[in-house]
């Protein structure tokens, strides 16, 4: 997709942040492929740690200024000739916890650009960032390889859209009976239980119907549709035992 030199992106990601309000500037520093050579390096001061390298915080203080709370909204990285995007927003699971939304609430999923850019968004598939796998941002498209790693998460955090995902699609007895079955015997679905140290699963009776087995006392307890609450999450008492975010 180089129809643009780097000079040019450059020149056009400082024009997107200035309109930010957020300020930028040339150095250099030894080049990520050969530190024996210099190369300019675009400097966003307000979003560098100490070491001078891109700071994930920052960068999603920014999308979650955005995002302004807004349950529901997505903030949707686009760029023409790559056939992906990036999608961040909040975890549907806490603001259904009624938190106070900060940065880190904020997740961030890849898809795959169809008849509509979200024809193939899940909620599923959203996931919380690694800082592991952050450096100068995340990976990048292959198209955007004549870029140096930083320039090019700029360019892409620069072009977005806030957006209107669809809703979370709330559990269904049925549903989850036909995911048991599909992986066949013995299978069993992770539940989340007050006490990590006591496995909780969602399984099988011998009738197909669902039953919640709890490892420190071998008890089944039957599930049923009665168990769905109204925000489309499987619960016992008040005890949130599945997500549809949290997967399966």
């Amino acid at each position: 997709m180089q129809s643009k030199s780097v000079s040019q992106v450059i020149e056009e990601v400082i024009a997107k942040l200035a309109s930010e309000g957020v300020d930028t500037l040339i150095t250099q520093r030894p080049s990520e492929y050969d530190e024996s050579e210099l190369e300019d390096v675009l400097s966003v001061p307000a979003w560098e740690m100490p070491d001078g390298y891109l700071c994930r915080k920052a960068v999603y203080e920014f999308i979650h200024s955005k995002l302004s709370g807004q349950a529901g909204k997505g903030f949707m990285t686009t760029l023409t000739g790559i056939n992906y995007c990036d999608v961040y927003a909040y975890d549907p699971a806490v603001i259904d916890a009624g938190k106070v939304l900060d940065c880190w609430d904020v997740t961030v999923g890849v898809i795959s650009i169809g008849g509509s850019n979200l024809e193939h968004f899940s909620w599923e598939e959203m996931v919380e960032g690694d800082d592991s796998a952050w450096w100068e941002g995340w990976d990048i498209p292959s198209e955007l390889d004549f870029l140096p790693k930083r320039l090019a998460n700029l360019y892409l955090l620069t072009n977005y859209q806030i957006v209107d995902l669809p809703p979370v699609e709330p559990l269904s007895e049925q549903e989850l009976i036909g995911i048991l079955k599909k992986r066949g015997a013995g299978a069993s679905l992770f539940c989340h239980g007050p006490d990590y140290n006591d496995r909780w699963s969602l399984r099988l009776n011998g009738d197909d119907s669902l039953v919640l087995h709890k490892q420190s006392d071998d008890s089944l307890t039957p599930i049923t549709q009665d168990n769905i609450d109204a925000k489309g999450r499987l619960v016992l008492e008040s005890q949130i035992l599945m997500h549809r975010c949290w997967g399966f």
